[in-house]
């Protein structure tokens, strides 16, 4: 089979490709996956150069997540070939990611996929809407009618957080650069958006919420984002960190309790691996809400050769909403096999 590898720690340019490798075999108590879809996200980079903070063995396959069917099934699987599901590698500290014509992977990591949801906008699902949906529900305790500032709003996290945010019956700003981005977020519900690179969004979210602040900031973006958050927070606000594309900011200590808000870390594979009933309980309401129609993930879609390009879009934030890779079938309803 064809698969990703990357076989040293570096520049993804220098040290990933697609090679020929065996055909995985399930072990007991895993499945192996043949995926329609991988999702590409900038974690795969930061793993790619050594910086995450988990490293896999090397060699190792790439991504964090997929939507596909079932091939084969280990001893003690309930899991059937043929069965739709989402899944997710156990990458790191394992060698097996998603970038793989057939992937094994513990039996629950993977949930079944119900038919309404087509595999494209399925791959969206396992990382930016199961941490978006961790960051307001679990780690936010996000409440009707408050006032949610996502930022990076257009992104894979972001606009997840948009859409759940809405769902949920939260008023919701937009943070975004450029009006395309912007144009994103009005069509995802965001009942207020701000371009910053035209307009402060300090001044929008107080004068949004008649000088009360945020009672959520969603920040999947970092640096002076996070630093200048700190000035539009609600009291008793929480201030959700989930990455840090644009650096890591900082905050003195002092402020959050001359403030009295809370700064809250979001790290969705820590309850995975740590708390695996919540974040299953994530996943199933993202699906519910996904086959009811009430999320329609934005996705773009790359082919298998062209993941490179992919993550290089993906650093130059170039990206609206997910880059999802086409690894197998051309099919984007495909309910089975």
């Amino acid at each position: 089979m064809r698969s990703w590898q990357i076989t040293a720690f570096g520049e993804p340019r220098d040290v990933a490709g697609v090679v020929e490798v065996a055909d995985p075999e399930p072990g007991p108590g895993e499945v192996v996956v043949a995926p329609r879809f991988a999702g590409l996200a900038f974690a795969d980079t930061v793993m790619c150069r050594g910086l995450y903070q988990d490293r896999p063995e090397l060699p190792y396959a790439p991504g964090f997540e997929l939507s596909g069917v079932v091939h084969a099934a280990g001893v003690g699987v309930d899991l059937t070939p043929g069965t739709r599901v989402l899944a997710i590698p156990d990458l790191p500290p394992g060698r097996r990611g998603a970038l793989s014509e057939l992937v094994a992977l513990p039996a629950g990591n993977a949930v079944v996929l119900p038919g309404s949801v087509p595999f494209d906008l399925a791959a969206a699902l396992p990382n930016n809407y199961v941490t978006a949906h961790l960051a307001l529900h679990r780690r936010g305790r996000l409440r009707r009618g408050e006032t949610v500032l996502v930022h990076g709003a257009a992104g894979g996290v972001g606009s997840a957080a948009v859409e759940l945010a809405v769902a949920a019956g939260a008023r919701v700003v937009a943070a975004v650069s450029g009006e395309e981005k912007a144009r994103l977020c009005r069509d995802l519900g965001a009942h207020v958006v701000v371009d910053y690179t035209k307009q402060d969004f300090v001044g929008t979210v107080l004068e949004t919420t008649g000088g009360r602040g945020a009672d959520v900031v969603v920040d999947p973006v970092g640096g002076r984002a996070f630093e200048r958050s700190r000035r539009c927070i609600a009291v008793e606000g929480r201030l959700l960190v989930i990455g840090f594309p644009a650096g890591i900011g900082t905050i003195r200590a002092n402020h959050p309790l001359l403030r009295s808000y809370s700064v809250v870390g979001v790290n969705r594979d820590v309850h995975r691996r740590l708390q695996p009933d919540v974040h299953r309980a994530a996943q199933l309401d993202v699906l519910d809400l996904c086959s009811a129609g009430a999320l329609r993930p934005v996705v773009q879609e790359i082919g298998f050769d062209e993941v490179l390009d992919g993550w290089d879009l993906i650093e130059a934030r170039k990206v609206l909403g997910k880059l999802v890779v086409r690894v197998s079938g051309d099919d984007h309803s495909l309910r089975g096999g």
